[in-house]
């Protein structure tokens, strides 16, 4: 293979979606904008604390806004998180998670922590 073909199919990989994020292609926040890029969606463990919900990124308990979580379940979801999935990025300005969306199952929507959480 010449020189520019590897470089050619090495740009191919890195601009391709990753495999299994096109169960993210129609996913929009509550404004109606796509929630992932093609990169910046995943399945995500959650859990439930006294003062919200929190889900687990890059090895961190990240707490979210009730506002950026929808209840639904995510079509070609594999289960392994129990249906919880996270768009977002790490901003490095901020030293941050920026999440554009939050997925949870349907059934969570009725844990009651959920009318308990206040932002300031």
């Amino acid at each position: 293979m010449t020189r520019s073909a590897l470089l050619v199919a090495g740009l191919a990989l890195v601009t391709a979606p990753a495999h299994g994020h096109d169960i993210y292609a129609n996913v929009k926040n509550k404004f109606g904008f796509s929630c992932c890029n093609g990169q910046d969606c995943r399945p995500a463990p959650y859990r439930a604390t006294a003062s919200g919900i929190e889900m687990l990124i890059d090895g961190r308990w990240l707490p979210l806004h009730a506002e950026d979580i929808q209840y639904r379940a995510i079509p070609g979801d594999t289960g392994e998180t129990q249906g919880g999935h996270w768009c977002g990025r790490y901003v490095e300005l901020a030293r941050g998670f920026l999440t554009y969306c939050a997925f949870l199952p349907p059934h969570a929507a009725a844990l009651p922590h959920v009318t308990r959480r206040h932002h300031l």
